[in-house]
């Protein structure tokens, strides 16, 4: 029996000495941004794989949620200590320290398919919304800056619409007539997402064959002492994966062809 209560007490000696090491990250990301995070019984995609994939090797445990609508004062408070985004985004992205890009979101135009005409580039577009008499409406995101589009819309030769999620700037879309939305701004890789799981939100509309822009997608930590360590420390974890192509395979997991496998 001390052998036993000997062998207990050891273990958790060694259990204790062991957690006594590990530090929590606690973060957030979209609740619905396919393919990175989505929404289901189980939440999948890129990022929550990406994370688990992570801390198989990390000394610290990423732990990420859905985002709340107060997600950035809580990164503030040091009540979360990283989010995704990306620096292009953001207006005020000087304000905060980045991760190196986990995977490119290319930014196209969503358009009805009875549209006008189709646009070969973003001049063209532009040229047309010149034209009429009054400019195309685009749905955008709250809060989300687009650099190529924001000297047109601060000039009027488009318009904006801001919306809280890409499936509720589709659906605006999709009822124009109450909406007034024209075009939609999101991610190719959404809309795809969308096209192949939800064909019903995206039936008769088409996106761009040019990017509005293409950005990279990253870890947003707080420009602090403890906000440089933990970019610092994911660097490099974020670099074993690339170099090791686990990464690559995560994304390659959700890319549109194994979707449309899996559907």
């Amino acid at each position: 029996m001390t052998k036993v209560l000997r062998a207990l007490l050891l273990s958790l000696v060694v259990l204790a000495t062991h957690t006594s090491f590990a530090h929590e990250l606690k973060g957030a990301f979209p609740e619905h941004f396919p393919p990175f995070s989505i929404t289901g019984e189980l939440m999948q995609g890129i990022i929550p794989d990406m994370l688990k994939a992570m801390n198989r090797t990390s000394d610290h445990a990423y732990v990420a949620t859905p985002y709340a609508r107060h997600s950035l004062k809580l990164l503030a408070e040091g009540q979360l200590d990283f989010l995704f985004d990306s620096q292009t985004w953001c207006k005020d992205g000087d304000n905060y320290y980045w991760s190196e890009p986990i995977a490119e979101v290319k930014d196209i135009l969503v358009m009805r398919a009875n549209s006008e005409q189709a646009f070969k580039s973003l001049d063209e577009l532009v040229a047309f919304s010149q034209a009429r008499e009054q400019a195309l409406l685009v749905a955008g995101r709250y809060e989300y800056t687009y650099p190529s589009l924001e000297p047109l819309f601060a000039k009027a030769k488009l318009r904006r619409k801001n919306f809280y999620s890409d499936l509720n700037m589709i659906k605006a879309l999709q009822d124009a007539e109450h909406s007034g939305v024209e075009a939609v701004v999101m991610s190719a890789l959404v809309f795809d997402y969308l096209a192949v799981k939800h064909p019903e939100l995206t039936k008769g509309l088409i996106k761009s064959s040019f990017a509005v822009h293409i950005a990279p997608y990253q870890f947003r930590f707080p420009r602090n002492d403890n906000g440089k360590i933990n970019m610092m420390y994911t660097n490099r974890l974020l670099g074993q994966l690339q170099s090791s192509g686990a990464l690559e395979e995560i994304i390659g997991k959700y890319s549109t062809s194994q979707i449309n496998h899996s559907h």
